[in-house]
């Protein structure tokens, strides 16, 4: 892990030289971040998986804004991955009356707010979706079976190690996260007295007012950002 870190640094750094080369360097805004983060060693698992934890929601976002405003600074305001698009158009002086999911960070990024939203929402796997498979080994085996099957298969084009997971949701606060799966199990973790998320206390009695709470507010998000698919 700490070699694919220093490779990754490697490689941005070449491009770095590359940009600092250029007489546009100082009007250029610099944004690195990742798809999902990695357990590395925590819950005793490496690399991902399809849940909605700390580990893998919570990825890098490295800001140089043009002439290296704000050098140095640290945000730690809840944001989203959605929220990068109407940032770019933002700084880019691009207006759009279409709809956009996410909010522009520049207020963020420039100092003049230290809070972005009161929650951030995440989503994996199509509606509906479930795993089929009891266990590795059936999956592998029908991995292994869909290889061999001249007919198209959606295992033949996945690696051997991607096990298909189940639709899930997840609603995160500063202090909450709660987590919804397509058959109906539930977690809820209060991050202030259990950062590393390690006791789901979702069916604990005194926290009904909170699951009602974070329920209501996950399906309205839902509701709110449901794609429509054309009427054929």
């Amino acid at each position: 892990y700490n070699a694919m870190i220093a490779y990754v640094d490697e490689q941005i750094g070449r491009i770095l030289e590359a940009l600092e080369g250029r007489a546009d360097a100082e009007d250029t805004l610099i944004i690195f971040t990742s798809d999902h983060g990695d357990f590395n060693g925590n819950h005793g698992m490496v690399k991902k998986d399809l849940v909605h934890i700390e580990d893998l929601l919570h990825v890098p976002f490295c800001v140089r804004l043009p002439g290296k405003r704000q050098a140095g600074r640290q945000v730690h305001a809840l944001t989203e991955h959605v929220d990068l698009f109407p940032t770019l158009l933002d700084y880019a002086g691009v207006a759009t009356n279409e709809p956009l999911h996410g909010t522009s960070l520049r207020p963020l990024l420039e100092g003049e707010t230290e809070t972005h939203k009161e929650a951030i929402f995440a989503t994996v796997c199509p509606p509906g979706a479930r795993n089929p498979y009891p266990d590795f080994r059936s999956f592998r085996a029908a991995w292994e079976a869909a290889q061999k099957d001249p007919a198209p298969h959606p295992l033949k084009y996945t690696r051997p190690y991607n096990v298909p997971g189940d639709h899930t949701r997840s609603i995160r606060t500063d202090r909450w996260r709660y987590v919804d799966y397509v058959d109906g199990f539930e977690e809820l973790y209060d991050l202030a007295a259990d950062p590393l998320e390690t006791r789901n206390i979702a069916s604990d009695p005194e926290n009904s007012g909170v699951l009602d709470e974070l329920r209501a507010r996950l399906a309205d998000h839902v509701e709110k950002h449901a794609v429509s698919t054309p009427a054929s």
